[in-house]
C-alpha cells in the first residue's frame, strides 16, 4: 500500500508521537488539569496525568502514529490538525468518559457526518469533510482506557495488517485494516525565508499558517528544555521576528474559530477571575480606548506615537499570571499601515494562530480607519516555546 513519507513538524503538548507511517491514533479525553495550568495545578493532577500520558506511551509502543490527551472541546481543531498534515492515518480512537465538556459528542458529530453548531465553533467546513475524507472514527466514548487498555492495543495491531480484520467489542464492531495514505493530500507546508543574525532568528512568510510551521520548526531544531512552575517546555533561546506578508491569508486553518477568538477580543470584556484579557487592555484599560487613541495621533500627524501599552508594570509586577503580548507600534509609510508587536513569552503550538489573527484582524480595522492599505504584521518573540 502506498505511504506518504512525513515528519511530525507541528508538535503540541499533553500527546506523545510515534511512527508517523502508522495509519492510527488515539484520543483520550482527559478529566484533569493540564500541569501548564500553574498555580491550580495540585498533586492530585499531577499524579493522574503522569498516569494517562504513560497511557499515550504505551499506546505509541503498541504502533500508534499519535495518542494524546484532549480536556476541552476547543482540542477538537488541534487533533484535526495533527491528522490533516499526516495522511498515512486512517483511523482516529477515541475513548474516556465525557465530565462536563461534550468532547465525545463532537466525535460523534464528525462521525455521523452532523456539521451542526457545536462542530462548526471549531472546524472548517472543509476541515470537517476533510478529516471525514481521511479517517473512520472508532467509537469508544464512554469506556475507561485503562480498563480496556488491551481492546485498543488489539485495534492498534490490526490496523497494521494488509489484510482486513473483524473486531468486536460489547455491541461493537469494527473492520480495520491498513489502507495506506489517502490519496488525496495537499501538504500544509509552505515555504518560508529564514536568516539567522547572533541570536536573534528572522522569518519572512506569506500568511498565518506558513508563520506557524516555521516557529514550531525553529522551536523543535533549535530550542532546549527547560523545568519551571508552568512545566515541560521546549523553548527557543533566540529572539524570533516574523514579518508577515499578507497577514489575512488563513489559508489552511479553522476561519471560524480564529473569528470566534477575534470577536471576543473585540468586546473588551473580562470575566470574573480573570487576570486580564487582551480586548480589556486595548479598549477598557487604563480607562481608555488605546486603539482609538492611537488612530487619533496618527490622525494629528504624529506618525511616531501610534503606541499601544498591554503591560502594566503596577499591576503585572506583582503578578505572575500577565500578558504575552506586552505592547504594539502602528507604522505608517506612504499609502500603507503596518503594525509590529511584542510578545514576552509564546505558546507557538496553540496560541499563535489565534493571536496572529486578531492582530492582523486589528492592523485591518486600524488601516480602515486610517484609510490605508494594510501592510505587513511584524512579531517579535523572546521566548517562543512548545510545552511537552
Amino acid at each position: 500500500m502506498k505511504k506518504i513519507e512525513v515528519t511530525w513538524t507541528i508538535k503540541y503538548p499533553h500527546v506523545v508521537y510515534g511512527n508517523p507511517y502508522s495509519p492510527i491514533a488515539v484520543c483520550i479525553i482527559y478529566p484533569h488539569r493540564y500541569p501548564d495550568r500553574g498555580v491550580d495545578f495540585t498533586d492530585f493532577d499531577a499524579k493522574q496525568y503522569k498516569e494517562y500520558i504513560s497511557l499515550c506511551e504505551r499506546f505509541v509502543s503498541y504502533g500508534a502514529a499519535v495518542a494524546g490527551l484532549q480536556n476541552t472541546e476547543l482540542g477538537v481543531f488541534y487533533v484535526a490538525k495533527t491528522i490533516l498534515s499526516n495522511p498515512n492515518i486512517r483511523y482516529l480512537v477515541v475513548i474516556g468518559k465525557e465530565f462536563g465538556h461534550k468532547i465525545g459528542s463532537l466525535y460523534r458529530s464528525i462521525s455521523l457526518n452532523l456539521y451542526d453548531e457545536s462542530i462548526r465553533r471549531y472546524l472548517s467546513k472543509e476541515t470537517f469533510d476533510s478529516l471525514r475524507s481521511q479517517i473512520e472514527i472508532i467509537d469508544l466514548i464512554g469506556y475507561d482506557p485503562f480498563r480496556i487498555e488491551n481492546i485498543v492495543k488489539n485495534i492498534i495491531e490490526a490496523s497494521y495488517q494488509e489484510s482486513p480484520k473483524e473486531i468486536v467489542f460489547n455491541d461493537k464492531k469494527w473492520i480495520v485494516w491498513d489502507k495506506g495514505a489517502v490519496e488525496k493530500y495537499i501538504s500544509s507546508r509552505k515555504s518560508y525565508r529564514l536568516s539567522i543574525l547572533g541570536y536573534t532568528i528572522v522569518i519572512e512568510v506569506d500568511s498565518i499558517n506558513s508563520a506557524w510551521i516555521a516557529a514550531l520548526d525553529m522551536v523543535s531544531t533549535y530550542g532546549v528544555e527547560i523545568r519551571d512552575w508552568r512545566g515541560r517546555r521546549l523553548v527557543l533561546p533566540y529572539t524570533l521576528i516574523i514579518n508577515i506578508d499578507n497577514p489575512l491569508n488563513t489559508e489552511g486553518l479553522d476561519k471560524a474559530s480564529l473569528d470566534e477568538y477575534f470577536n471576543e477580543m473585540l468586546s473588551g470584556e473580562i470575566r470574573e477571575g480573570e487576570p486580564y484579557t487582551y480586548g480589556h487592555r486595548l479598549f477598557k484599560w487604563f480607562g481608555l480606548n488605546q486603539v482609538e487613541k492611537a488612530i487619533n495621533k496618527i490622525r494629528n500627524g504624529y506618525l511616531t506615537q501610534g503606541h499601544i501599552a498591554l503591560y502594566d508594570p503596577k499591576v503585572d509586577l506583582e503578578s505572575n499570571d500577565i500578558p504575552c503580548i506586552t505592547e504594539m507600534h502602528i507604522k505608517v509609510i506612504e499609502n500603507e499601515v503596518s503594525l509590529r508587536a511584542s510578545i514576552r513569552s509564546w505558546d507557538v503550538a496553540r496560541a499563535l494562530p489565534f493571536n496572529i489573527y486578531a492582530l492582523a484582524k486589528l492592523l485591518e480595522l486600524i488601516a480602515k480607519e486610517l484609510k490605508k492599505d494594510i501592510g505587513k504584521l511584524i512579531i517579535i518573540a523572546d521566548e517562543p516555546h512548545t510545552y511537552l
